[in-house]
């Protein structure tokens, strides 16, 4: 497939996030309980990339303390990026059963679930997030994100919309919207979130390309390549728009969209 180079050019940034190490490297993060209290633990990392190392600090809590809805949240979410989500699911599941009213649980539950390809049941648990947590963006968002997984774009956009509300230059956000918009078949408007997303300041490379990818497949090949050039290597800038073009010339050019869009969703 040729337009893998954009990488996740059709999958949101929530989703995309690639493993920073195989699957194994999760499970043995766990370390054994520590004879201090948890506040006397270290201090996370700061900024850290590493997710091994972060993860290996939050199993240490958690770890010493399964009761500490932080460290769960963080031990999940680090294990789910590092591709343990079935790890990740069982340290979820447990942590709700003791804080039920969590939405950061729940949303963190619902991503996993994602990833786990359970998308129906991703949906009710972040629109469930989504209730307890009202004025946090991120879950308005994430629910957005599950829904288009699920096809109902339309639904999706009422979550942007109000994550919008909340932040309403947040590149993240208009980065997804307009890839929600590109997904329910409105270029146009897709180009215009997208566009508002690149001038926010935020944006990402890949916000970059998915601007490229929705100016393409509107035929403006110039505009596109200028702007793939400006991430990407010549050769693969070209390639792009070359397969953007093949695409173009077939009957169905939105179901053949649609195809690569679930090949490289899968394949992160």
């Amino acid at each position: 497939m040729r337009f893998v180079s954009v990488c996740s050019a059709s999958v949101f940034v929530l989703v995309a996030a690639c493993a920073g190490a195989p699957p194994e490297e999760a499970a043995k993060t766990g370390a054994p309980a520590a004879q201090e209290p948890p506040a006397a633990a270290p201090a996370p990392p700061e900024d850290s990339k590493d997710l091994v190392q972060n993860a290996s600090y939050w199993a240490n809590l958690y770890t010493q303390d399964p009761s500490n809805t932080e460290a769960a949240l963080q031990y999940a979410e680090n294990l789910r990026k590092l591709g343990s989500a079935k790890k990740a699911h069982s340290v979820l599941v447990d942590a709700i059963s003791r804080a039920p009213g969590s939405a950061s649980l729940r949303s963190e539950y619902g991503k996993t679930l994602l990833v786990l390809g359970r998308t129906e049941e991703a949906v009710v648990v972040l629109e469930q997030a989504a209730k307890l947590a009202p004025n946090d963006w991120k879950i308005q968002s994430a629910t957005g994100i599950a829904l288009d997984q699920s096809g109902d774009h339309s639904g999706a956009r009422l979550y942007y919309e109000a994550a919008l509300a909340l932040d309403p230059n947040n590149a993240t956000v208009l980065n997804n919207y307009g890839l929600s918009r590109a997904l329910g078949g409105d270029l146009v408007e897709a180009e215009v979130f997208l566009r508002r997303a690149v001038e926010t300041g935020d944006a990402t490379p890949q916000m970059r390309q998915n601007l490229a990818l929705v100016i393409g497949l509107q035929g403006k090949f110039d505009e596109a390549e200028r702007m793939a050039r400006a991430d990407l290597p010549p050769e693969i800038a070209e390639n792009n728009v070359a397969y953007l073009r093949e695409i173009l010339t077939q009957p169905d050019p939105w179901r053949d969209l649609m195809d690569v869009e679930k090949k490289v969703r899968e394949q992160n």
